[in-house]
């Protein structure tokens, strides 16, 4: 069985109550009402910011009260309601609440009759169904106000259903006077404990609604007596007389509405006063059992130490700021050796100009850019950013790293990004070659001498004529100053550089012959700046080792020092016909990220990692931003 669509209205005085019927039968389920709400004007309610709940009066004098009401069109006043399975037990009067977003009850509809056909093995409920208990306030609220709706639709009807509508009025007010009743009895049986208590409440709840009974029964008679004189005097009085009748009707039905209110009011406002001391002789009762639980003395120090426990447990809870620490996704997008970025086989480092650690498992696709000895096997890619002060374009290094059973190999190029699609890049050379195996010698400026294979030079020097030397004294001054002649001419390395700066000041611009410098106690003429990862640059100890391409006018330099136990390795190129001094960067191994993990785990109240490009950028910005932690190359 379905039910057809309805319209209500909610202008109660030009709509006839009961204008509606609906059929059930007591064996179906899952029945749905669907119904267009109206206003006065015959246009759809706007249902904005509004609740809509069902209502019912059973003929048995049961109620139902139900806030599962879906609002389908809130601006076309549609709603749609499955019935609960209370209002399959019985026949009554139904209609729609309409409250605000406080549950304040701002209008209802006309009401709407639903027959319910009993089926003979079904049980009946004697239980009222509220879809939550304060919903008893708004029904009523609505009752109250659908009687006076009522008066006012009947008017012009006989004494007899006047009559109707007064005793049914009188009817649901004690079906709603037993329910105040029912819901004391129910808190009676919550509240045991407080049983003289309640009774004294319960007591004062029934003289006040005594009270407020006799009060509407006086005034209902006054209403009814009127209205009997008014139809008894005339039938035929004029419209006037008949208004004044219903204006004063009105009135008084609204002043018994708001004594009701106002009884309920003072009611709920003893039961909250009532409720406020019983817990606060309650909570002396448990204070009293707290002071007992102290004197024994086993007892107040297990409790002490519990509860010691659980307020350091809240303490920490309490203290503990989330956000103030590195997420785990945030130490993720960290990429170390051990957690690199993986690349397939058919990446071209060329792309790879952002910087970061790559890793592929099969090699990388370099096509006719492969570097000398490189087979398809696991790599390596460190890429760095570079920087030209006279030029635009995006700058990196790039170092790869290959290694084998036996050996190893590494390779480094620079290049840069010149269009969002193209790069340019220089040759791979390898860092043996550079720094490793012999490239060429020459002795006092003779014809220059090419390593083997093996990077091994051979040089024949031929035995020195002693023949004129009378003595053996002649001999040995001849022999230191030979070897003093070798020693001076040959390759220089770190146990003989190819210069000593000891306790004075030294500018790195200035060395561009190729050699090795030893720093001993040195003042670096260069800003801690361009310095990534000095912390001074006086009483410096290392050595700078500078290669010079002449074909390119570059000089590669190389710094390798220690300070406050830091292992330090810078690099640049500078060029001197562009005048470009470029700053040292610094290049990072495994040590630093390991060193960057125990900072984060051991910086309290942190709220994030900040990556800064250079030292300097990044003291700045530490200082403005105390709350983060800076990490610089």
């Amino acid at each position: 069985m379905s039910i057809p669509i309805l319209t209500l209205a909610t202008d109660k005085n030009s709509t006839t109550v009961d204008a509606d019927r609906i059929t059930i039968r007591q064996s179906e389920a899952g029945l749905v009402i669907n119904a267009n709400i109206i206003d006065a004007d015959n246009n759809a309610y706007n249902l904005t910011n509004c609740k809509v709940f069902f209502g019912e009066n059973k003929d048995g004098g049961k109620m139902v009260d139900d806030e599962d009401v879906e609002i389908v069109d809130r601006i076309g006043g549609q709603i749609k309601y499955k019935l609960n399975t209370a209002v399959y037990q019985e026949s009554g009067d139904a209609w729609f609440e309409i409250t605000d977003n406080t549950n304040k009850l701002i209008d209802t509809t006309t009401n709407f009759h639903i027959d319910v056909i009993k089926q003979a093995n079904l049980p009946v409920e004697n239980e009222n169904y509220w879809s939550r208990a304060e919903n008893m306030l708004i029904h009523v609220q609505a009752f109250v106000q659908k009687v006076e709706n009522d008066f006012n639709s009947n008017i012009a009807n006989n004494d007899s259903r006047l009559n109707d509508l007064v005793k049914k009025f009188n009817q649901q007010l004690e079906n709603y006077e037993k329910e105040l009743a029912d819901y004391d009895s129910k808190y009676q049986k919550l509240s045991n404990d407080w049983a003289d208590e309640l009774g004294k409440i319960k007591a004062s709840s029934n003289d006040q609604l005594s009270s407020l009974k006799s009060d509407y029964d006086a005034q209902k008679k006054a209403i009814q007596s009127a209205a009997d004189n008014q139809l008894s005097a005339n039938k035929t009085a004029s419209d006037k007389a008949i208004a004044q009748v219903n204006t004063d009707k009105q009135a008084a039905i609204k002043q018994a509405n708001n004594d009701f209110q106002n009884k309920l009011a003072s009611i709920q406002s003893d039961y909250n006063s009532w409720k406020n001391s019983t817990i606060a002789d309650f909570q002396k009762q448990l204070d009293k059992l707290v002071t007992e639980l102290q004197n024994d003395e086993k007892t107040q120090a297990d409790l002490k130490e519990a509860i010691d426990a659980a307020n350091k447990a809240i303490a920490n809870i309490n203290n503990v700021d989330f956000t103030k620490y590195a997420k785990k996704e945030d130490i993720e997008k960290i990429h170390t050796l051990g957690n690199p970025i993986a690349v397939s086989t058919d990446t071209n480092p060329d792309t790879l100009c952002d910087p970061g650690i790559y890793y592929s498992e099969k090699g990388f696709n370099f096509g006719d850019k492969a570097p000398a000895d490189y087979w398809q096997g696991k790599s390596y890619l460190i890429v760095l950013h570079g920087d030209r002060p006279d030029y635009s374009y995006n700058y990196f290094q790039q170092f790869l790293f290959q290694g084998t059973k036996d050996t190893y190999n590494v390779w480094f190029r620079g290049g840069y990004q010149y269009y969002s699609d193209s790069y340019y890049t220089f040759k791979f050379q390898s860092l043996k070659d550079i720094y490793g195996k012999l490239k060429q010698i020459s002795i006092n400026g003779g014809d220059p001498i090419s390593p083997d294979d093996n990077g091994l030079a051979k040089l024949n020097i031929p035995q020195p004529d002693l023949s004129g030397l009378e003595t053996k004294t002649d001999a040995k001054t001849a022999h230191d100053k030979l070897s003093a002649d070798i020693i001076k001419n040959a390759l220089p390395d770190f146990n003989h550089p190819t210069q000593i700066f000891k306790d004075v000041k030294v500018d790195p611009n200035t060395l561009t012959t190729t050699g090795i410098y030893e720093l001993q106690n040195v003042d670096l003429q260069l800003s801690l700046d361009s310095l990534p990862g000095f912390t001074q640059t006086n009483a410096t100890y290392g050595y700078i080792l500078v290669v010079n391409n002449a074909a390119l006018d570059n000089t590669f330099q190389v710094i390798i020092c220690r300070q406050m136990h830091d292992f330090i390795l810078d690099y640049r190129y500078i060029n001197k016909t562009y005048n470009d001094y470029p700053n040292f960067k610094r290049i990072i191994d495994n040590s630093d990220y390991t060193n960057l993990f125990n900072m984060i785990q051991q910086v309290d109240k942190k709220e994030l990692i900040h990556q800064s490009d250079d030292l300097a950028t990044g003291t700045a910005y530490s200082k403005a931003h105390p709350n983060v932690l800076v990490v610089t190359p």
